[in-house]
């Protein structure tokens, strides 16, 4: 061993001694000496420790001038006491790699040492950057938890520090407890993500691959398509399914169900007789077959009739006026909203023999409905109703979709023995029916196991849409992580408890079992804990989405019969002439946001669909060293992993592999890949709810957040698990609309903010695309909170607090605000959707201004806000006729 004259190395000996005669030739693999300024571990894909790089800082040298030839030595016996007794190459590597972090941030930070006020940034100097041929090089994508704290060995490491009689000043003053590490991490965290990822989302997996709102909503609208368009449909498979034993009896079968259930899965799908196994066939006679599927298509046709009805007789109410002789309230929405939800109701009590499982909650939902009018005659209504449906259920005529059909909706078949597209046709519409719940709620995955039997309904006292829905709902279910196994009361608004009803006859499960997904398949003694099947579910239809979403279909379409290219994926990814070419003349016929996700679908469709398909990258990595890997896989990690990374797998032993290294391997694969998960979904609501009065978000998210009630949105902020989220949310919001605005230079925007953003965008002599990029950071900083309202959006300014019309004292009050202070205040921004309810007020205050009986101060006041008000309708392009009026009240 080489002999230091340092205090370090003399006060230290023994200890250095011990690290040299025991330590280190325990290791797995090691074959090096103490001395040795790299490490070599043979059995880890020849993994060096290269500790000739480690450098102190000047600072450090200037403070303890020692300490120039010790920084090595320190860091070989912070390595070997950290990894005692450990055998994995993952944890040595992750350790190895924390060590030259904490001495190369040193030497940039030139400080002697991490302390408490710094920790934070050391961590985050730790989540963004990797070792790489002898340098530290900066991430595209934070580190996981389990990748940094599987090295991050603070206490161990001053603990050696102690042993080797550094002067506690030095590199590291203290051993953090867990808590300062945990608030170390949260701020860290917190600034690299700008509050997109929670500490608790991160140390469960999560990252930053979470999708937004202006991008997942084309996704959510996706499933929300394929579930109108085919939930009756499995839900008829369903019945059909669970009565196989009678679908046998009326074909006078006295057979054993399991021989005949997969010809009748075949008949289901609209088979012939004639593509029954012929082993099958050998064994029973065609005439046989040919009464089980006459018996299966009676069954089917039937079911398809009761069910396809309970839509129609609804399209009847909206369409045609079908109860109009009882719609007597004076807001015509309200009267439709109302008598189509009774009617479904009325439905599902007419054809109670198939909505057993949720007729408890129907029963109890209609006693609301008819106690809210004491002036309609129900008894009338509900005649009405049932004679129109059991007309519709006898003149309806079935269509039985057949393979060539599921082929069309873009499914595919699984590899598993036995797949059929009738099986990925059930998982699809299951998978679209979750995916439209979770995002309908905001919920942690955990938090979706109750059964229909934890429903409870109960009168909306709100009487902002208590006409139209006189009924609130409920799950009275377990809350894991907040409230430690108790249950509590968590409202669901009309949508999202529709789809909890059609997935209750969809998974036909018990009443005391989870009500949104089948758990058969699930490996687990507890079917309520949610969280496995919720991740399944919400990634299971990208595939579809990304190739069948109607939409992108129609892009495809112009660029076949108008562009004469059709864009490969390879194009996309490259961002090539070809495709920059195409992508303009999309742009003057799609809008922008839809041509965007467009093009973020199609360029990271390979990596996403890699990882979302976890069959076809289980154990991946163990197959790549067994060379037994496919070559799609192997294309797809030559394409998108580094020629470091490429150059140590290729020297991969299959006893090295470990589930660390895998999900190494995978985080650099899908980089900044956005896909679907719980956690995004949960991002989503929040900002679905900030923006619900405005844009563009699809039907299914407009009309699911159109009535979210006080009490949602408070249990939502009110979690502090969501502190980040909505913080994240609101920025997003936010940049959403000045992205917006840019786009169409203030086209169909009004109020004071627009004012503002004219006038930072014209004050400034913007000539190119970055100093545009520059100005609207200025703006969005400025911007410091948002909050939506039917008449616009209050955009609060840093600097405007005080002068905000609703301040008192000061103090911004928006709680109380109202249109007619709102349009007056240089934080309001009125949009294109915000017409109808300025309209309204605004013909409101045509009344009060035009009626010479009511007080004059009322007079003035109205004229005042109709004045603010033709502003805002004129700029936002409101009805000429309307317009005019206002103009001659106020002339």
């Amino acid at each position: 061993m080489k002999q230091h004259n340092s205090k370090l190395a003399a006060a230290g000996t023994n200890q250095v001694n011990k690290y040299y005669d025991e330590s280190l030739p325990l290791l797995t693999g090691s074959i090096s000496k103490f001395d040795d300024d790299i490490w070599i571990f043979e059995s880890s894909v020849n993994f060096h420790a290269r500790f000739d790089i480690v450098e102190s800082s000047e600072a450090l040298q200037q403070a303890n001038s020692d300490l120039k030839i010790d920084c090595v030595l320190i860091a070989k016996c912070m390595f070997l006491d950290a990894v005692a007794d450990k055998t994995s190459m993952s944890v040595y590597r992750a350790t190895y790699n924390q060590i030259i972090k904490l001495f190369a941030f040193l030497k940039q930070k030139n400080i002697v040492a991490i302390d408490a006020r710094n920790l934070a940034d050391f961590l985050e100097f730790s989540l963004i950057t990797y070792v790489h041929a002898e340098k530290i090089m900066t991430k595209s994508a934070i580190l996981s938890s389990s990748q940094l704290l599987i090295g991050l060995q603070l206490n161990s490491w001053f603990n050696s520090l102690q042993a080797l009689n550094v002067e506690s000043e030095l590199i590291l003053t203290e051993s953090f407890s867990r808590s300062q590490i945990d608030s170390a991490l949260k701020s860290a965290i917190n600034d690299i993500t700008r509050g997109q990822l929670a500490y608790g989302d991160w140390l469960n997996g999560g990252n930053l691959n979470s999708l937004t709102l202006d991008y997942g909503r084309y996704f959510v609208e996706h499933n929300a398509l394929l579930y109108q368009r085919y939930a009756r449909y499995a839900q008829a498979i369903r019945l059909c399914q669970k009565n196989y034993r009678k679908i046998l009896d009326d074909a006078a079968c006295k057979g054993t169900v399991s021989n005949y259930q997969s010809s009748i899965n075949q008949f289901l799908a609209n088979a012939e007789v004639a593509d029954v196994p012929d082993s099958l066939r050998a064994k029973m006679s065609d005439q046989l077959f040919e009464r089980i599927r006459s018996s299966t298509r009676n069954m089917l046709t039937s079911m398809l009739a009761k069910l396809e009805s309970i839509d129609q007789i609804q399209e009847e109410i909206a369409d045609r006026g079908l109860l109009e002789q009882f719609m007597n309230s004076s807001d015509k929405q309200s009267d439709l909203d109302f008598f189509t939800r009774l009617a479904e109701l009325y439905a599902y009590v007419q054809f109670r023999d198939i909505h057993q499982p949720i007729l408890k909650s129907v029963e109890q939902e209609i006693v609301l409905y008819e106690g809210s009018r004491t002036n309609v005659d129900f008894k009338a209504c509900k005649e009405i109703v049932l004679t129109k449906l059991n007309a519709l259920v006898e003149n309806h005529k079935a269509v039985i979709f057949d393979n060539q059909h599921f082929e069309k909706m873009g499914l595919e078949l699984s590899d598993s023995k036995g797949a059929t597209y009738l099986a990925a046709f059930m998982r699809t519409i299951e998978a679209a029916g979750v995916t439209l719940f979770v995002a309908s709620v905001g919920w942690r995955e955990s938090e979706f196991g109750f059964s229909i039997r934890d429903v409870k309904l109960e009168v909306n006292h709100d009487v902002r849409d208590q006409l139209a829905f006189p009924a609130r709902y409920f799950t009275h279910s377990l809350v894991p992580k907040t409230l430690a196994g108790a249950r509590e009361l968590r409202e669901l608004n009309l949508n999202a408890f529709r789809v909890l009803q059609q997935q209750t006859l969809l998974t036909q499960n018990l009443l005391d079992e989870p009500a949104l997904y089948s758990f058969q398949r699930l490996q687990t003694k507890d079917a309520s804990k949610s969280s496995d099947m919720i991740q399944r579910g919400v990634k299971k239809n990208w595939h579809n989405f990304v190739w069948n979403y109607p939409q992108f279909v129609e892009i495809d379409h112009f660029c076949r019969e108008h562009v004469e290219f059709v864009p490969s994926l390879q194009d996309i990814e490259s961002n090539n002439e070809a495709w920059l070419s195409t992508r303009l003349q999309l742009l003057k016929i799609f809008d922008s946001s839809l041509v965007n996700a467009y093009e973020l679908a199609r360029s990271e469709y390979r990596r996403v669909n890699f990882y979302i398909c976890s069959d076809k990258r289980k154990n991946y990595v163990r197959q790549f060293a067994e060379g037994s890997c496919s070559n799609e896989t192997i294309e797809i990690m030559k394409e998108f992993l580094s020629d470091s990374t490429l150059e140590r797998l290729t020297r991969l032993r299959v006893e090295d592999v470990g589930p660390l290294l895998t999900e190494e391997i995978t985080a650099e694969i899908l980089g900044s890949c956005k896909y679907p998960t719980a956690h995004a979904f949960r991002h989503m609501w929040a900002e679905a709810v900030l923006r619900r009065f405005s844009g563009d978000l699809g039907s299914f998210i407009r009309s699911s957040f159109k009535h979210v009630s006080k009490d949602m949105w408070q249990a939502y902020i009110c979690d502090k698990a969501n502190i980040h989220t909505l913080k994240s949310a609101k920025r997003e919001v936010i940049s959403s609309l000045l992205n917006s605005y840019i786009a169409k230079e203030g086209e169909g925007f009004a109020g004071g903010m627009s004012k503002y953003i004219d006038r930072m965008l014209n004050g400034t002599a913007v000539k190119k695309a970055n100093q545009l990029n520059e100005v609207m950071e200025i703006i969005n900083e400025e911007i410091i909170d948002i909050q939506a309202s039917t008449w616009g959006f209050c955009l609060l300014k840093k600097h405007a607090r005080q002068t905000a019309k609703c301040a008192e004292n000061g103090e911004p009050r928006r709680y109380v605000s109202e249109p007619s202070v709102c349009m007056h205040c240089s934080n309001f921004l009125a949009t294109e959707q915000s017409i109808s309810s300025i309209a309204l007020l605004a013909e409101n205050s045509l009344t009060v201004a035009a009626e010479e009986d009511i007080p004059k101060p009322f007079r003035i006041a109205a004229t005042k806000h109709l004045k603010k008000a033709y502003q805002q309708l004129e700029k936002l392009g409101a009805d000429p006729r309307l317009l005019i009026k206002i103009k001659e009240v106020t002339a």
